[in-house]
């Protein structure tokens, strides 16, 4: 009786959600259960949960060599790092984390080959002295409370179809600011980063803020363009006064004007400005505009 009762009483334990929980503790101590950032491949969708940064923390990237082909660039000085999704042609559509690169001098490559679509599900962006190429024949790009693509002080090359949506009050489009180099005691050092952002291919563009911005800048869109703000300027270009060299004089400062060029297509504003140029220039090409 004795083990018959204790037979009963270890099938249900072991049944219960405690011993299941031990099991999985098992198993994964074993290797044998998914880490919580696996890469993985369904029904034509390589699907990667984590950011690129173009550093060596892009663990997911480096570990799954079936799905892409990651280089991570170590050396010193300028570094180049390479993503080359959908070698093998056996997907339809690669969706990453976002594309964020904070440190200097690193050039950052992304490509998506044989025809699959880039979906990046919270931005790209590029800092200071950096530049970036994002390629793929269709490339979409979401992003809540910030810029969809920002190139900050960097250079950014997208080459390809975009589609980008930015929801939330900040959520802007695309964007290209002038950086100034702050030095170590909080000042300008009389220094800048030029940044540019080329979109080769179409562009649809939805946002709630601005939906292109350019502050000392350079933005360019090769081809025909689909631009809606809800509450906010549609193409805004500014000019960026930056600090010189000049240290005779602190307060003597240079602008540096904007430059936005676009093919053609049509750009819509809700409630402000389709286009709002301030000191700097905008370039248009039979260019259907509406504004409320």
């Amino acid at each position: 009786m004795y083990k018959s009762w204790t037979k009963r009483f270890a099938r249900k334990i072991w049944k219960s959600p405690l011993a299941l929980a031990v099991t999985a503790g098992i198993l994964a101590g074993a290797g044998f259960m998914p880490s919580a950032f696996a890469a993985q491949s369904v029904d034509g969708t390589v699907t990667f949960d984590t950011t690129i940064t173009g550093t060596t923390a892009d663990t997911e990237y480096t570990s799954n060599p079936e799905l892409v082909s990651a280089t991570i660039g170590t050396n010193q000085g300028a570094k180049y790092s390479t993503y080359i999704f959908n070698d093998a042609a056996t997907a339809q559509t690669v969706q990453i984390g976002g594309i964020h690169v904070d440190n200097q001098y690193l050039n950052v490559n992304v490509r998506d080959k044989n025809g699959a679509t880039l979906v990046v599900n919270d931005g790209i962006s590029s800092y200071l002295h950096n530049s970036m190429n994002v390629i793929a024949d269709k490339i979409v790009v979401s992003a809540d409370n910030r810029e969809g693509i920002f190139a900050d002080g960097a250079n950014i090359i997208i080459n390809g179809d975009l589609e980008l949506n930015a929801t939330g009050d900040n959520g802007k489009g695309l964007v290209a600011y002038l950086d100034s180099i702050i030095g170590s005691a909080g000042q300008s050092s009389g220094t800048y980063s030029t940044a540019s952002l080329k979109v080769d291919g179409t562009a649809k563009v939805e946002t709630v803020n601005h939906a292109v911005q350019a502050s000392g800048a350079d933005i360019n869109i090769t081809d025909v363009v689909d631009i809606h703000s809800s509450d906010g300027i549609a193409v805004r270009a500014m000019a960026y006064r930056t600090w010189t060299s000049d240290t005779t004089n602190p307060m003597y400062s240079e602008e540096k004007m904007a430059n936005v060029s676009i093919v053609g297509g049509k750009i819509v504003a809700d409630k402000y400005d389709a286009i709002h140029n301030e000191g700097s220039n905008v370039y248009l090409n039979c260019v259907f505009i509406l504004s409320n």
